[in-house]
């Protein structure tokens, strides 16, 4: 079966195989029970797998009653001018001229540099107290609050371009009540409600909704996607079939006949 009917196999062809093999439809069903509880990879358990460790920018945290940004500076260097380079400014000795310029002109860029960090650190802080702002409810309550947010918003809120909040955004981490976030991912698109009332809801909760539901269905009878589109329409969601198709590719959740398990 493996070696000539694998994809006949991943799409439940059953009987193409017991014609082609010249089996039983029974004995084709116990071979494919076997072969569900196959290792594919059986190296994996042997492979280390050298993840690399997320320390997180910023951390975020409630201190009585109030939401607070602490910008992680730990490990950095503390960046200064060198006493010793001003003095030498001042005092600058033989070829006085020449010394002179090439100290102000490295001062000069050392300050540019040191008032270039100072500003992003800033500007990181600024960025965070407003996606605090915004998604306070999922920092107490998780994921069912996220609400659909868009840089736009953000960058409206703290008074700077867009792309300068994407750029800002883009590889940091936020450690919060909720774990170690990067801070794209408190924006997302929003899903309309079907009664038209009240806020959108965020695509990044419901592609968790659609995650639990696939977690609790029957093994031999699968939620196909336009099943999970009336589920989610009791819950006041309107969905597309071809939008809940897209986000459980997303979650890399296969179709319902893939999914499909023959009870043992």
């Amino acid at each position: 079966i493996l070696d000539h009917h694998l994809v006949d196999l991943q799409k439940k062809r059953y009987q193409v195989v017991a014609k082609n093999l010249g089996v039983t439809l029974d004995e084709v069903y116990e071979a494919v029970k076997v072969i569900e509880h196959l290792e594919p990879k059986p190296g994996r358990p042997y492979f280390s797998d050298s993840n690399s460790i997320i320390i997180p920018d910023v951390y975020v945290l409630k201190h009585e009653g109030e939401w607070v940004v602490l910008l992680n500076d730990d490990g950095l260097p503390r960046l200064r001018i060198s006493p010793y380079y001003r003095r030498l400014l001042n005092h600058p000795g033989e070829d006085a001229g020449t010394t002179k310029t090439y100290l102000e002109e490295k001062l000069k860029g050392a300050q540019w540099i040191i008032r270039s960090i100072d500003q992003r650190n800033k500007t990181i802080v600024k960025v965070v107290k407003s996606l605090v702002k915004f998604q306070e409810a999922f920092l107490e309550k998780g994921i069912q609050y996220l609400r659909p947010l868009v840089l736009k918003q953000v960058a409206d809120d703290v008074g700077m371009h867009e792309s300068t909040i994407s750029r800002v955004t883009t590889n940091k981490y936020m450690h919060c009540p909720q774990g170690i976030l990067e801070l794209k991912f408190f924006f997302n698109a929003g899903i309309q409600r079907a009664d038209n009332r009240g806020e959108d809801m965020s695509s990044v909760t419901v592609r968790e909704m659609i995650r639990e539901m696939v977690a609790q269905e029957e093994a031999a009878n699968p939620l196909k996607d336009q099943e999970i589109v009336a589920r989610l329409r009791k819950k006041n969601i309107l969905i597309a079939r071809r939008t809940v198709a897209k986000y459980r590719a997303e979650l890399h959740i296969a179709s319902a006949g893939q999914r499909k398990r023959i009870p043992t």
